[in-house]
């Protein structure tokens, strides 16, 4: 049974200033095509959305690049076994009462 998927996205680089100590950084910020769809809706931009999470973590939107929309493959089986795998609890660090004593 196939158990991949795609997302639509897109990719944003962005370049900022840290309020804090005045360095530039270049980043890069990947929004899922749906969720922009809601926001445009709303009457937001994509660059509101962008700004307002960078500013929030103390930096200033120096200038954001021309998009470049993606399709992602996703596979939920493999993420799904990934997600499994990081809650479990790793066999070879618990002891049983037995072994404790």
């Amino acid at each position: 049974m196939k158990t991949e998927t795609r997302i639509s996205a897109i990719a944003y680089d962005v370049e900022l200033k840290d309020h804090r100590n005045g360095e530039h950084l270049e980043d890069r910020i990947v929004l899922e095509k749906s969720w922009l769809d809601v926001l445009t809706k709303m009457g937001l931009s994509d660059h509101d959305l962008i700004r307002q999470a960078y500013e929030k973590r103390g930096y200033f939107v120096l200038k954001i690049q021309t998009r470049q929309k993606v399709m992602l493959p996703i596979d939920l089986e493999q993420l799904y076994a990934d997600q499994a795998e990081e809650k479990a609890p790793c066999a070879s660090s618990t002891k049983s009462d037995a072994q404790r004593a």
